[in-house]
C-alpha cells in the first residue's frame, strides 16, 4: 500500500543481505532473510548505499553507472528514504558535567 515498503539491501562487499520493511510508520529489519516478498532488492557495496542514504545520492545514477543494481520497484527505495526523518548535523549538544 501507499504506507508500506519492504526493501531487501545486500551489501556483496560485506556478504550482507538485510531486509527493511516500513509499515504504517515502523521500521523493522531483519538480517539474512530466508523467505518473504519485497517490493525491490538493492544490490549495492556499502559506501555506495550509506551515501545515497545519507547525501541524497541518485539510484538511477548509481545504477546507470553500474554501482548498484535493482530488481523490483526502483521507486520502493525512494519512498522508504522519504519516510525517513532528516537530521541537522549542527544541532545542539547540552550536557552536565
Amino acid at each position: 500500500g501507499a504506507d508500506h515498503a519492504t526493501v531487501d539491501l545486500v551489501f556483496p562487499d560485506r556478504k550482507e543481505h538485510f531486509r527493511v520493511a516500513v509499515t504504517n510508520g515502523v521500521l523493522i529489519w531483519e538480517a539474512d532473510p530466508k523467505a518473504g516478498a519485497t517490493d525491490a532488492t538493492l544490490t549495492l557495496n556499502r559506501p555506495v548505499f550509506l551515501m545515497m542514504a545519507m547525501a541524497g545520492g541518485n539510484l538511477a545514477a548509481m545504477t546507470q553507472s553500474g554501482q548498484a543494481k535493482v530488481e523490483g520497484d526502483p521507486a520502493a527505495f525512494g519512498k522508504m528514504m522519504s519516510w525517513m526523518d532528516a537530521f541537522k548535523p549542527n544541532f545542539p549538544i547540552v550536557w552536565r558535567p
